[in-house]
């Protein structure tokens, strides 16, 4: 088999890199203000081990720990006030974390899609939505 990439760790955005600061628009035409952020934030922990991926994070000043499942089957989730159904596949060394929000506890709509590799000491995250240009965010270990 081939060994787990050490995905392990505590990891900080490399800045000019994710989602860049602006104005979100909304339906009320009162755009909302954000910050340049990563896929999963400015930092995160996450620890690999065989069979599980957890990811704890802070969003809103709240602390959000997301478990995976890495055997193909789903892993319900609470992010915060929204409930996730996620699905973790291998392709190699890549990691492909398939997201989608869950009311009733059930898929629903179209995932976020976000694969995981790690290149030159670097955890590199790309984040896809259905109509939206991808996001590619890196990480360095701190």
């Amino acid at each position: 088999p081939t060994p787990l990439p050490k995905f392990g760790g505590t990891w900080v955005l490399v800045p000019g890199t994710g989602h860049p600061a602006g104005e979100i628009p909304t339906k009320t035409n009162t755009p909302i203000r954000r910050e340049a952020s990563g896929t999963f934030g400015r930092s995160f922990t996450m620890t690999l081990e065989p069979g599980k991926l957890t990811l704890v994070r802070t969003a809103a000043r709240s602390k959000i720990t997301t478990v995976y499942t890495l055997d193909g089957r789903q892993s319900l989730n609470e992010e915060g006030s929204t409930t996730t159904v996620s699905v973790a596949t291998w392709n190699g060394p890549r990691l492909t974390l398939q997201t989608w929000i869950a009311p009733q506890k059930r898929p629903s709509g179209f995932p976020l899609t976000r694969v995981l590799w790690l290149e030159k000491g670097q955890l590199v995250i790309e984040e896809r939505a259905t109509g939206a240009v991808p996001v590619v965010s890196k990480y360095r270990r701190r």
